[in-house]
């Protein structure tokens, strides 16, 4: 008989949460909201270049991050927590552990079973490409595991990925 742990159901609580996380984000084939709004199309893997890899501390002097919402960020990356650890050192959970990721290309832990799709990818984590990413998974990169929704809003992203740059690379916020 298995015995019930706290950590255990938080996990598969987590779990659930994470997947369920933006069930309601609503884009037809092409990217584009129903609505028609202005809203920009989702970008995928193959939209990338990663020639120009900047240090995660440059993205911060970009208007696009200096004003994040850190609290919201924090907030959010709860859905990450789920499946990821965040901390130097970590075991990896359901998902890798993602200290340092940014910068470094996808897959690097050789001691994790990532999708063949993200295997071959050639992607490489900048900030950019995780916002992209966080949209919808499975969109940006056909054939991933990752059982994630995405996120609706480009605001959340920003601010998610914001709190990633600091929270993942021991970055003092300034």
């Amino acid at each position: 008989m298995e015995r019930f742990t706290f950590k255990g159901l938080f996990a598969v609580i987590g779990l659930y949460l994470a997947t369920l996380t933006g069930c309601s984000f609503d884009t037809d084939s092409s990217g584009t909201t129903p609505s028609g709004a202005d809203a920009p199309p989702l970008l995928v893997a193959k939209d990338f270049n990663f020639d120009n890899i900047k240090p995660t501390e440059e993205y911060f002097r970009e208007v696009r991050y200096a004003e994040i919402d850190m609290k919201n960020g924090e907030i959010l990356a709860n859905s990450c927590l789920a499946c990821h650890t965040f901390g130097q050192g970590e075991k990896h959970g359901l998902g890798p552990n993602i200290f340092g990721f940014f910068g470094q290309p996808a897959a690097r832990h050789m001691d994790f079973a990532y999708s063949e799709a993200l295997q071959e990818s050639g992607i490489i984590w900048t900030p950019e490409v995780l916002e992209a990413w966080l949209a919808l998974p499975s969109r940006f990169l056909p054939g991933t595991i990752m059982p994630f929704a995405g996120f609706k809003s480009e605001t959340d992203r920003r601010d998610l990925v914001g709190f990633l740059m600091l929270e993942t690379n021991n970055i003092v916020n300034k």
